[in-house]
């Protein structure tokens, strides 16, 4: 940005914004932050294709830039809104000459869901602006309303909550009850009925796990009572993309503890994974220690899962002693062996070179994982939607043109996707061939490169 406003002033100043001179700055400063010989990312090249092409990885860092302004941060903590505001119509001046604005886009709703879903945004103001500037920019409107139906979703559920906490209060008053699960109150439940549509890119396979007793009575209770308020809708549990808030008091807290810095209880953001692993010693002593096939049959977690999340509780590095222990010694979770045992470490502590700690609170979520999908996974889901953009331009253009060779074909849908991104010659290739196959499209008998629709 400071490049950019130097040599706009230079452009204004010494010759008067001179529309030719405009133009070079632009095409130099789109060449600059679509450059990939500092920072890229390798995509495929299409669907079917085994070899990958670099894209720069500019979107994906205006994306974690934005995240760091909305979400709440040191960043954010010390910019007024408008100071935030400023800077984020500067990301915006910037995603202007970005190519792969669907790349952007999909980071930015990635990290605009675990913002909404971990409660997390710095303010929903700011949040629901920022949608509204993508639409002025000229994002396309079907991903725009997806971002604004993820607030909506928000603002149902966030009523939900409050009226199934008023009608279980009254049950439980009624039934002389305080509680159906112990000392897990309904009060203490937050809930999220999120559209599949908009928030996830397809169906996700259902994460299996063990979950606590307190947790596993209030399902069938969320089941009923929304079934009551929306007949024949049938509720699909992500519990990977649910979290939770675990209190952990010493056993015996001494005044040595008190001295070192160690509070009285400390509360601990997780999520259901790790809840879920924690729990395995709710019936056994911390210091008993536990194989990694115990485990397995303990939480019910998949082995790739299990060892995820033994790794976030046993390696996080903002923590000076660590939650669950293990030994031997291992590189990465992909070491763990039936011969590894881990243990809970009741002397955990979160202080940091013999400081005591400023908060009781610790969040040892991270970065919520929102798929079970790697990064080669996700990029080829990116290119399957990109596929997807090139049939309907294509069927678009030759529906009103009827008949055209493959290089006009190339300018119209670059023409119509650029504001997305730019499609290969190779993609479009592959495209044809399936609209041909379909029979949208064929082949002219004179000229093998002309097309012609099919009506």
């Amino acid at each position: 940005m400071d490049l950019f406003n130097r040599f706009s002033s230079i452009i204004e100043e010494s010759f008067h914004n001179d529309p030719s001179f405009l133009t070079i700055r632009d095409k130099a400063y789109q060449r600059l932050v679509n450059d990939t010989s500092f920072f890229s990312v390798k995509m495929p090249d299409s669907v079917r294709g085994a070899v990958k092409r670099l894209e720069s990885r500019c979107p994906n860092l205006l994306a974690a830039f934005c995240d760091m302004l909305l979400r709440k941060s040191p960043t954010s903590r010390r910019l007024s809104s408008d100071e935030i505001m400023t800077r984020l119509k500067k990301i915006l001046l910037v995603l202007k000459y970005v190519n792969s604005k669907d790349l952007f886009m999909e980071a930015h709703k990635a990290h605009l869901m675990r913002r909404l879903i971990l409660e997390t945004s710095a303010d929903s103001e700011l949040e629901e602006l920022m949608v509204e500037k993508l639409r002025e920019v000229g994002m396309p409107a079907e991903l725009v309303n997806r971002l604004v139906r993820m607030f909506q979703d928000i603002k149902v559920s966030h009523d939900l909550t409050h009226e199934f906490h008023e009608k279980t209060k009254n049950n439980n008053l009624a039934a002389g009850a305080d509680s159906l699960s112990g000392f897990l109150s309904s009060e203490m439940i937050s809930i999220k009925i999120l559209s599949s549509g908009t928030w996830l890119p397809r169906t996700l396979p259902k994460v299996s796990m063990a979950l606590p007793p307190e947790l596993e009575d209030f399902i069938p209770q969320i089941e009923d009572f929304y079934k009551q308020k929306h007949q024949g809708r049938q509720l699909i549990w992500q519990h990977h993309l649910s979290h939770g808030l675990v209190i952990y008091s010493p056993p015996q807290p001494t005044n040595h503890m008190e001295a070192n810095g160690q509070p009285p209880h400390v509360e601990l953001e997780m999520t259901t994974l790790q809840i879920v692993v924690l729990y395995a010693w709710r019936h056994r002593d911390f210091d008993q220690r536990l194989r990694l096939d115990s485990l397995l049959t303990a939480t019910g977690l998949s082995d790739l899962e299990l060892r995820k999340t033994l790794w976030s509780l046993s390696e996080r590095p903002k923590m000076e002693q660590q939650i669950i222990l293990y030994s031997p010694e291992v590189a990465s979770e992909k070491d763990f062996t039936n011969e590894t045992e881990f243990w809970i470490n009741p002397s955990f502590g979160v202080c940091r070179s013999g400081r005591p700690p400023n908060r009781r609170r610790v969040n040892m979520i991270g970065r919520l994982q929102l798929t079970q999908t790697g990064c080669e996974e996700e990029s080829l889901a990116i290119v399957q939607l990109r596929q997807l953009r090139v049939q309907e331009a294509v069927v678009r253009v030759m529906k009103i043109r009827k008949r055209l060779p493959f290089i006009e074909v190339y300018q119209q849908v670059i023409c119509l996707l650029k504001d997305q991104f730019i499609p290969s010659k190779k993609m479009l290739k592959e495209v044809l061939e399936w609209l041909i196959e379909r029979r949208y499209i064929e082949r002219d008998s004179q000229q093998i490169d002309t097309f012609v629709y099919v009506s």
